[in-house]
């Protein structure tokens, strides 16, 4: 495991969901961690922020696709059936279904990025659009990753990702 921080060194990472090579970046991919928590404020300092009580956080994978393996990116982009367009089951769970998968990405053998990613547990965000623009020129596929916390392992904690 790479100890902190993580290596920049530039380099271009692919990314494979489920198994699947997923395709060319744009601009790479880009990891967001939006932490949670409660603020502690108290009256007597102007409510002023004193203290943070840690409640989680929230993981999110983003890429924008130039040339894409449309057998994955279309499991990825319609995670509601086999068949693209039909909805199987509403409200089953994305978890126990099967559809959250595990996202790795990973540095291309010309560069000198060490570290892979794995996400364990990752569907298409929900309630975020899932866009492709049918026109004549180069058709860009954005997607936004929801990473689900797992567990890896015997008492360990929850993990949304591991960087080996």
């Amino acid at each position: 495991m790479s100890a902190l921080p993580i290596n920049t060194t530039q380099g271009n990472y692919f990314g494979t969901w489920g198994g699947e090579t997923l395709g060319c970046t744009d601009e790479g991919f880009f990891i967001e961690i939006l932490h949670k928590g409660e603020f502690i404020r108290f009256e007597e300092f102007g409510q002023n922020v004193l203290d943070f009580i840690k409640l989680g956080a929230d993981v999110f994978v983003e890429a924008v696709f130039k040339e894409w393996n449309a057998a994955a990116v279309k499991k990825l982009l319609w995670q509601h059936s086999a068949i693209f367009g039909q909805v199987d089951c509403p409200g089953a769970s994305a978890i126990k279904d099967g559809c959250a998968k595990p996202l790795v990405l990973t540095p291309s053998n010309c560069v000198q990025a060490t570290d892979i990613f794995t996400f364990h547990a990752t569907i298409m965000e929900p309630e975020v659009a899932a866009r492709i623009n049918l026109n004549n020129k180069v058709r860009m596929v954005p997607i936004r990753m929801r990473c689900f916390l797992t567990v890896q392992g015997t008492g360990e904690l929850f993990k949304y990702f591991t960087v080996t």
